[in-house]
């Protein structure tokens, strides 16, 4: 770990926690980009739970009170109390214990019909791995100067983040975040980003979940406040699973049977072996179990677990009608500019990851009381922006680009109907592109600040605007590419054209200033 005078330490958990409170981490050096939401994560919700167990009251918020001092408790011995208290004894805070009957960091105790764990990794990154059909994308063993924080970041990850790895019976499951239908995906994060360290984060995130324990939530579910904390002390045969009304609502969970051993040469290892059921009985929930940093999706009460487009990160904002908007996003008393939202997931299927997002967005200190409590006005400026992008992708650009390449099948062949190239598709994701790098300032932009006319349609003018230059200048970089000698192409690109500024001039008309009405 590096602290913010630049020096590198050794923490224990506890020490990592008093730092924290501290504010004095600069970065976990280890810790790789995919694993820092599943560490924050972990940090928020075990901190909650034992300042809460604990008793600890929790202090008073000033206008300027720094963020990492929110949850009140900054001593290392104090903190080791607090986490002594969770568990029968020292060894479920340890990353090897030799006696498989008794729980070790994250490792549940195997109950006795479990045979022998034959699958072996020697590196974390082998557990952690962000899987694919083949070793190519992401390679395995790529760690080669293993440390123990790589072992228990790996751990975090894998044990409260994993995906679906392995069909078949017994296999190796998913945590309970699930996504939509069949597809199994990981934990997504959402939520505000208020400094740029460590420890103003999970100040500020630890405290709204110890608030969160004392309000009422929009989906209320069966988790008790009494319910079990930490999974992995609780013995496993790989065939049982634990229902929710038995689970704390910030309960950490395990997915996987492991256990880290001592190999050769004392280097550390971990045994494996696959299960017939997952750990959490939640697919009926499809992950919406009030996870801090999880919106709902509101259509079928799923949570949000696919990757982040511009225009679902919008909704996800200013929609109240699409979505739940996860906890941890919404501004509270203490929250103060700058102030950013980040969106991060891994994107997964069965055996597979499709990539790794994370977007942030910086939020202009006068737009804020957007985000704390979006109305109809927001709401309906975020999607006519959103219906003004997809008319221009789907009703002027992809049918012009297909017009110009619109052909006709060869001489002699018995079918000759008319076939299109696959160059719409490609000039939309350029169109995409420039969507998702300038939406939210144009977004900004047209929401009205505190006093303005909140019903202004010019407001949508600079945005109109955009997409008809964009729009333009990919056609004609098109039609320049496309243009030869011969008749029919000329033909062809006359009737492509007039078809484009055609749409344009009907689905994109810029608003009138003097009338009120649309003008081109």
């Amino acid at each position: 770990m590096r602290t913010r005078d630049s020096s590198s330490v050794k923490l224990t958990l506890p020490g990592v926690f008093a730092a924290l409170g501290r504010n004095s981490i600069e970065a976990f050096t280890n810790l790789r980009p995919h694993q820092r939401h599943p560490w924050h994560a972990f940090l928020c919700q075990l901190g909650a739970i034992a300042l809460t167990d604990g008793g600890v009251e929790i202090p008073s918020v000033g206008k300027n009170t720094p963020y990492s001092e929110l949850p009140g408790v900054y001593d290392e011995g104090k903190w080791k109390g607090l986490l002594s208290a969770l568990t029968p004894d020292n060894d479920a805070w340890s990353l090897v214990v030799a006696d498989t009957k008794k729980p070790a960091f994250l490792q549940p105790p195997i109950h006795e019909s479990v045979g022998e764990m034959m699958t072996v990794a020697r590196t974390p990154d082998e557990i952690d791995i962000i899987f694919t059909t083949k070793n190519i994308d992401e390679k395995g063993r790529r760690i080669t100067s293993v440390k123990k924080d790589h072992w228990i970041f790996a751990l975090v990850t894998l044990q409260g983040h994993a995906g679906y790895s392995l069909g078949g019976a017994p296999g190796n499951y998913h945590s309970t975040v699930r996504q939509k239908g069949e597809n199994i995906a990981t934990r997504p994060g959402v939520g505000l980003i208020t400094s740029p360290y460590w420890g103003d984060q999970w100040g500020r995130d630890c405290r709204v979940l110890i608030e969160l324990l004392q309000t009422e939530k929009e989906i209320e579910w069966n988790l008790s406040t009494t319910g079990k904390r930490l999974l992995w002390l609780e013995m496993w045969d790989g065939k049982s699973s634990l229902s929710l009304n038995e689970l704390h609502p910030y309960f950490l969970e395990i997915c996987r049977l492991l256990r880290i051993r001592k190999g050769e040469n004392d280097s550390l290892e971990a045994c494996m072996t696959g299960t017939s059921t997952c750990r959490v009985e939640g697919k009926a929930y499809k992950g919406a179990l009030d996870d801090p940093w999880i919106p709902i999706d509101r259509k079928d009460g799923s949570a949000f677990n696919t990757s982040p487009t511009w225009d679902r990160m919008g909704r996800i904002l200013l929609d109240k009608e699409s979505y739940i908007r996860s906890p941890a996003q919404i501004p509270r008393e203490f929250d103060r500019p700058p102030i950013s939202v980040r969106f991060c997931i891994i994107e997964r299927g069965k055996s597979s990851t499709e990539e790794y997002h994370e977007r942030i967005l910086p939020v202009p200190p006068e737009k804020l009381g957007f985000l704390r409590f979006p109305d109809d006005i927001s709401e309906r400026l975020l999607n006519t922006m959103i219906d003004l992008a997809c008319k221009a992708k789907e009703k002027v650009l992809s049918p012009a680009i297909s017009r110009l390449f619109l052909e006709r099948g060869s001489e002699g062949q018995k079918n000759k109907r008319k076939r299109v190239l696959a160059f719409a598709p490609t000039s939309c994701r350029i169109l995409n592109d420039a969507i998702s790098d300038n939406f939210f300032p144009f977004l900004w932009e047209a929401l009205p600040n505190e006093g303005e006319e909140t019903d202004d349609p010019l407001r949508l003018n600079s945005w109109i605007e955009f997409l008809r230059k964009t729009i333009e200048d990919i056609f004609k970089d098109v039609l320049e590419r496309r243009l030869h000698s011969g008749e029919t192409e000329f033909i062809r690109a006359a009737d492509a054209e007039l078809f484009f500024f055609s749409a344009m001039k009907k689905y994109l008309p810029l608003f009138d200033i003097s009338s009120g009405g649309t003008k081109q």
